[in-house]
């Protein structure tokens, strides 16, 4: 099978918000900086209130992984996430920095780093969030880690290797997601819950979390051991 790679030129990329709708499953996509850069998207003075990827909302999407380093900064967005995703397959997120992003003031709880959502009708499938650092510093409101909501929700999300600072929550999982995967989190001042799953099969473990809200781990997702909460 070939993997088509596409490497983007280190620097920042100003005001993007992308909409990707393609299959690629004859010939998965990897997208990454070229090799020893970074790729920064700056949103400073947008006034959309919206993300930076929104993978699968007009069509079925998949096989595409974005492999960073990248970072996110000045986003101001509203009830969505930087990385919204809807009816996709075999999508991977790696390697995101946010910084500088907040919500308006009505939104404050609802806006999220990343968000795996739903288009209503079909279940998304095997998406990967690994090696993600959100740091909501001097920031208000804040944005928070990652959330699962809408149904039919996600057949398989790994989210490996996060650092969440500051937020409402950590991750929030809702509804009927199944083989969710959250592992080896770092977790500090999270007002409200570090962990809250409440409908999600999967496993939780080894946690770190320090100053932040006590954890909601509701059956199916287990606790799988190595926590400090």
């Amino acid at each position: 099978m070939s993997i088509d790679v596409i490497e983007m030129t280190p620097g920042t990329y100003q005001g993007w918000h992308l909409s990707i709708d393609i299959d690629r499953t004859a010939r998965p996509l990897t997208i990454r900086p070229a090799a020893g850069g970074t790729v920064v998207f700056d949103d400073t003075g947008g006034t959309t209130q919206e993300g930076l990827l929104y993978p699968g909302w007009s069509g079925y999407t998949s096989h595409i992984t974005f492999q960073g380093p990248f970072q996110i900064t000045n986003y101001t967005i509203g009830q969505t996430g930087l990385i919204s995703t809807a009816w996709a397959s075999h999508m991977a997120f790696n390697g995101f920095t946010v910084r500088g992003t907040t919500a308006p003031t009505t939104n404050g709880q609802q806006a999220w780093a990343a968000y795996v959502s739903s288009d209503g009708i079909h279940r998304a499938s095997d998406l990967t969030f690994d090696d993600w650092d959100v740091g909501n510093t001097g920031t208000s409101p804040t944005v928070n880690g990652l959330q699962l909501e809408h149904a039919p929700q996600a057949d398989g999300v790994t989210a490996l290797r996060w650092t969440v600072k500051g937020g409402r929550w950590a991750f929030v999982g809702r509804l009927d997601a199944t083989a969710v995967d959250i592992e080896g989190w770092t977790i500090s001042g999270v007002s409200y819950s570090s962990f809250d799953s409440e409908g999600p099969a999967g496993i939780v473990r080894n946690m770190h979390v320090t100053t932040s809200g006590p954890p909601i781990i509701n059956s199916p997702m287990v606790d799988g051991g190595g926590n400090s909460w």
